[in-house]
């Protein structure tokens, strides 16, 4: 089979002895990835190219490198169970970065960091029958912060405007993207070329996740929860950190998804399954009343810490800086000086404040540099000018 002309979302490389291997990952029109498993010898430099296809909506993604009972690793392993499971598949990637490329290419997810060898623990509110008590989940493994990979871009049709969330989708229509974007803003004008006007397109900041991934006595268990949902209270003396409801709230919502230990089960901890939106009818939406992170020592700790308000600083400016400028277009401010007119205020999204801890901008900036030093994929497989969420243009 011939090499693929048209360009690859993303290419990972596995652990090999010799020569190298590597999966190159190509999006379908029908939304189901083809991989390109590309084998080359080290001697003669032959290539051996066989081609597969993995249905998101059937096939499953298993995070095995994320489970510390594995080790000692030779290598980060993610099993694939094609054909609705039919078919498992474990591939060996070369290194951590590897795998957290792959990962993102199947889920759409960037991982910002990771905290491995962390203990979890996490209670969740009863339901039901009066007398029934807390749930309670604990085990080992690591947590992961997530953000969205690619930037939501508008794409303009002869019947208006539609947001499109996929850095490699290329607009038809004659637009210039961006023509202006704040850095941390998801308020943006473009121009429409044929139509002769400016269009302001707002679209509430994407969230960032934290998500734990961890091994208990009998299975396995993945936790989905929304960072502004959450506040932190650090004991440092045991370097743990518990996580409880931010504000008044008792509890705050976790998607789980949990599957005994066993090889037949562990095929459905997808992890696709969990950072999907809509029907998923393996995760269950708990209310959770505490959750408690333990590090192996205090630095990691106080990574933690920081990268979480890193996070949550991060999305916070980004709201207010939405509802700032939106309410500034309700009174007739333009964020844009040359944009012509004012939209109407029914069409005005409300969105509530967000109260950001205090920090100066030179502290700010201190921290914003730190996070991206530490973050392990931070390489870009997107088209070349369309920014990365979080790494807009100014």
């Amino acid at each position: 089979m011939s090499a693929n002309p048209e360009r690859p979302l993303g290419t990972v490389f596995l652990a090999v002895d010799r020569g190298e291997r590597r999966l190159q990952f190509y999006r379908q029109a029908d939304g189901s990835l083809r991989i390109a498993d590309v084998t080359t010898l080290l001697e003669t430099q032959q290539q051996t190219i066989r081609e597969t296809l993995i249905n998101l909506a059937q096939d499953s993604i298993v995070p095995l490198y994320t489970i510390n009972g594995r080790e000692p690793r030779t290598g980060y392993e993610i099993q694939v169970n094609y054909w609705s499971g039919q078919l498992p598949v474990i591939y060996r990637l070369r290194d951590r970065r590897e795998a957290l490329r792959f990962q993102r290419l199947v889920t759409g997810w960037r991982t910002k960091e990771h905290f491995d060898q962390t203990s979890c623990s996490v209670v969740f509110r009863a339901t039901g029958w009066p007398l029934r008590r807390d749930k309670e989940l604990a085990g080992r493994g690591e947590v992961q912060f997530l953000a969205p990979a690619r930037r939501i871009i508008p794409a303009i049709s002869d019947d208006g405007l539609h947001p499109v969330a996929s850095s490699r989708s290329v607009p038809s229509s004659p637009i210039d993207v961006p023509v202006a974007a704040r850095r941390m803003s998801v308020v943006t004008t473009h121009s429409d070329t044929r139509r002769n006007r400016q269009v302001v397109v707002s679209s509430q900041p994407p969230e960032p996740i934290l998500v734990a991934f961890f091994q208990g006595d009998d299975y396995y268990t993945m936790l989905k929860i929304k960072v502004r949902e959450v506040e932190l209270r650090p004991v440092r003396a045991d370097c743990v950190v518990e996580l409880s409801p931010r504000g008044s709230p008792s509890t705050f919502m976790v998607d789980s998804l949990s599957v005994s230990n066993t090889a037949q089960d562990l095929a459905g901890w997808n992890v696709c399954e969990l950072m999907k939106k809509g029907n998923r009818k393996n995760v269950k939406q708990l209310k959770c009343t505490n959750l408690t992170l333990g590090f192996r020592d205090l630095e990691l700790l106080e990574n933690f810490e920081r990268r979480f308000l890193f996070v949550y600083l991060q999305w916070a400016k980004a709201a207010n800086e939405q509802l700032a400028i939106l309410m500034g277009m309700n009174k007739g401010r333009m964020p844009i000086d040359s944009f012509p007119t004012s939209p109407s205020s029914s069409s005005i999204p409300r969105i509530p404040t967000i109260n950001i801890p205090d920090i100066s901008n030179e502290a700010w900036r201190e921290l914003e540099a730190e996070m991206r030093l530490r973050e392990l994929d931070a390489d870009s497989d997107s088209l070349p000018g369309i920014p990365e969420m979080g790494d807009g243009a100014e």
